[in-house]
């Protein structure tokens, strides 16, 4: 598809979705909603924000430091609240990872290596999806044994849904893994030696699963606080059914930070915990104003263009992709 195809169709989805909704569900009803939504579980929601993005720049970190790039915690910090917040505000969810990529080639020895810092992002990425899928396969095996009468078609279908692409991805590789020559064949080669070392190693392995359950538990308890923002409190077994189908929408690449996607899967799912649409519709866009709000400290991890000191900071090769970052002191203490 090309990309201006591709990214007219992100900017359209949600507004189709939205125009849909309005067409089935009270939006003012949702919007009254939000307007009095409790501020007391939001803000412990920002503050689970924080704590998600510095697991996840932990977990980044230690892929990195996997895979031979060395990495500062402060570094990583800054980098991934810059990191996702362009993944919420541009089209397609991994703006802000290609941003990381670029902007990570080189580590604090100077070495640039392209090929290495995207595999760090990759991996790092994947991880995070695979536990999504565990955690959401749980709430379906969760919700059987507890008595529900069958799960919910729409929790079962966005799982299924996840599970054919990650089964497609890895088939996928395995078959250009046997028939691929040449350079693609060596490239292929070395991802598949970085997510060994990733992954494969028992400690590795072990970092990888503590901080990706802990991250997904982030995720689930911050959707947990916005629904019950709105009055609409969500037990255990209720937030491991619906809310991974949800906020696994927000993986699909033909929207903007997952805006209409989200609001549509919530809108269904809501009513099997009790509650009406709208109700599920108003939990979602807090849970995405929540997001970027608690993201937006983001905003200092790039040089913008202003006067007088970036044009100094440009002579020192800094705030440009083309050159290789710079390590600060602070960095080198860390």
């Amino acid at each position: 598809m090309r990309p201006r195809t591709l990214m007219f169709l992100r900017v359209l989805v949600p507004v189709v979705l939205f125009t849909g909704l309005l067409a089935v569900v009270d939006l003012g009803k949702a919007l009254t909603l939000i307007a009095g939504a409790s501020p007391v579980p939001l803000i412990a929601a920002l503050v689970l924000v924080q704590v998600q993005i510095i697991l996840a720049a932990v977990r980044w970190r230690v892929t990195a430091r996997s895979l031979g790039q060395r990495l500062s915690m402060s570094r990583a910090i800054k980098e991934y609240y810059g990191a996702s917040l362009l993944n919420l505000i541009l089209p397609g969810g991994v703006s802000g990872d290609v941003v990381r990529v670029a902007r990570n080639r080189s580590d604090q020895n100077g070495v640039a290596n392209m090929e290495r810092s995207a595999h760090a992002v990759i991996l790092e990425r994947a991880s995070g999806q695979f536990a999504f899928v565990a955690v959401a396969a749980a709430g379906l095996g969760i919700w059987a044994v507890n008595g529900g009468e069958g799960a919910p078609d729409e929790a079962v279908l966005g799982v299924k849904t996840l599970g054919v692409i990650i089964a497609a991805v890895i088939g996928a590789l395995a078959v250009t893994a046997i028939f691929a020559r040449g350079p693609i064949a060596a490239a292929l080669k070395r991802f598949v030696t970085a997510a060994r070392l990733a992954f494969l190693q028992p400690r590795q392995a072990l970092y990888q699963l503590v901080l990706s359950l802990a991250l997904v538990a982030a995720y689930l308890a911050v959707f947990a606080l916005a629904s019950l923002a709105v009055s609409a409190p969500l037990d255990l077994r209720q937030v491991l059914l619906f809310v991974p189908p949800v906020l696994l929408t927000m993986v699909l690449p033909i929207s903007i930070g997952g805006w209409g996607l989200r609001e549509t899967a919530a809108a269904a799912l809501w009513p099997l915990a009790g509650y009406a649409p709208s109700i599920g519709i108003a939990a979602s866009v807090l849970y995405g104003l929540v997001s970027t709000v608690g993201a937006l400290p983001g905003l200092f991890a790039f040089d913008f263009p202003l006067p007088h000191f970036f044009r100094r900071r440009r002579s020192r090769g800094e705030g440009d992709y083309n050159a290789s970052p710079s390590v600060t002191e602070e960095d080198r203490r860390a």
